[in-house]
């Protein structure tokens, strides 16, 4: 583990890790989170990397649709699933 990935319990966006670590992973890149996930299969890096693009995916919807109801049930309708 790096040491800019290690932080103390007061910061902010704390997720719990191995020997009393403390990450922060709004910290970390996509790419980061990306490696994390895909290497170790980390549950909060998935989360992260979902609530960073939510928006990204609900604007592409609206603009595809132009309707914000429409568009609120397309984004909604994707599945989340961490696999």
């Amino acid at each position: 583990m790096t040491q800019d990935r290690q932080r103390t319990h007061l910061f902010p966006c704390p997720v719990r890790a191995a020997a009393g670590t403390v990450l922060c992973v709004n910290s970390l890149s996509d790419q980061q989170l990306l490696r994390d996930y895909a290497g170790k299969r980390s549950e909060d890096a998935f989360t992260e990397l979902v609530r960073r693009h939510v928006d990204l995916v609900y604007s592409a919807a609206l603009r595809m649709v132009r309707d914000a109801h429409l568009a609120e049930d397309m984004y909604g309708s994707v599945p989340v699933v961490p696999r």
